[in-house]
């Protein structure tokens, strides 16, 4: 749509764009089919690089003006916010309503946000920013073009680009699957346990937080003396000790909280940002016991006898035959 079309959010734009681009704006909006982008309204942009002025003529044609375009959070509250869509100048006081992404990219997405949620490098931020620009532009056909033609104030797209694809792969090593399993040690009174937070192909993920709990409450954790622990994972097989209060079936359930992002709708520039985590959980259930029942046996020499001969036999039981009761291990 060009800008000419719609005055009211001509005028907001104008409004919002640096000194510098006012003039460009003028003049392009005099030309019919066509955009200015704006990547960002605020002068308090987060960490990243803003674009030199450039233009292309995708969908009817598109501008961008000094300092209307940048590349990375689209301001520096947190949690960081993400633009996915080009076209749009970002308003930050029209946001719209917000929709989970539950897509396998929306997860790479969450997990690559909430990585790097803390990082105040430019080029990571502006490399994060290019790959959901990749993944989730709502206009594909002007960033295709635009990012042919970009380059940057104080950056290097090439790097941009390359750290983009990096980050995106770095999305394969995150924590897919429960594939928990149980060990015993002494018996069925003591054991360990691992959670086993995989990847999606199988690998040992490191820095996953989980809970474990035991819902019936026959097992505790030597680590916590409680039947509920929590951790952190390796990148290995997890090897939690446990020991056996009562005798039954456990019922341990593994718990975790996996990121979520969330677009935006909204007449303005649609956006990206983390929003309330999901929980992943699993059950495995086994058999423990505290205590045990003693037993007697008894073996005898031969299972033919002469006449006369007396049956011999040789028996076994525990020492402490005056206690009744079941034994329990301490």
């Amino acid at each position: 749509m060009g800008l000419k079309d719609n005055p009211e959010r001509f005028h907001g734009l104008l409004k919002r764009l640096g000194k510098a681009a006012v003039a460009l704006v003028a003049s392009a909006a005099t030309l019919a089919g066509g955009m200015l982008v704006a990547g960002t309204a605020q002068a308090a942009a987060g960490p990243g690089y803003y674009a030199n002025p450039m233009s292309g003529s995708a969908a009817g044609g598109w501008w961008v003006g000094t300092g209307s375009f940048f590349l990375g959070p689209q301001d520096d509250s947190k949690p960081y916010k993400y633009c996915v869509e080009f076209s749009n100048p970002y308003d930050w006081q029209n946001q719209g309503t917000w929709t989970p992404v539950d897509t396998d990219d929306g997860k790479k997405a969450a997990y690559l946000v909430d990585k790097y949620q803390n990082d105040g490098d430019a080029l990571t931020q502006a490399a994060l920013a290019y790959a959901i620009h990749d993944h989730f532009d709502r206009n594909q056909a002007w960033w295709n073009e635009a990012k042919t033609k970009m380059t940057l104030v104080g950056g290097d797209i090439n790097a941009v680009r390359n750290r983009a694809a990096t980050i995106w792969a770095e999305a394969n090593d995150m924590p897919s699957t429960i594939q928990a399993s149980y060990r015993y040690m002494q018996g069925k009174r003591k054991g360990t346990f691992d959670p086993g937070i995989k990847t999606g192909d199988g690998r040992w993920v490191a820095g996953a937080t989980y809970t474990i709990t035991d819902l019936n409450k026959v097992a505790k954790f030597d680590g916590s003396n409680d039947y509920t622990i929590t951790g952190t994972t390796t990148g290995a097989e997890e090897h939690l000790p446990w020991t056996a209060t009562g005798n039954g079936k456990t019922n341990f359930q593994i718990t975790r909280k996996i990121p979520r992002v969330a677009v935006s709708n909204s007449s303005s520039q649609d956006l990206l940002k983390p929003t309330d985590p999901e929980t992943q959980s699993a059950n495995i259930q086994f058999e423990v016991r505290r205590d045990f029942q003693p037993t007697v046996t008894t073996e005898v020499n031969s299972r033919e006898l002469k006449r006369g001969e007396t049956v011999q036999d040789k028996s076994t039981k525990d020492p402490l035959h005056n206690v009744t009761g079941p034994f329990i291990w301490r």
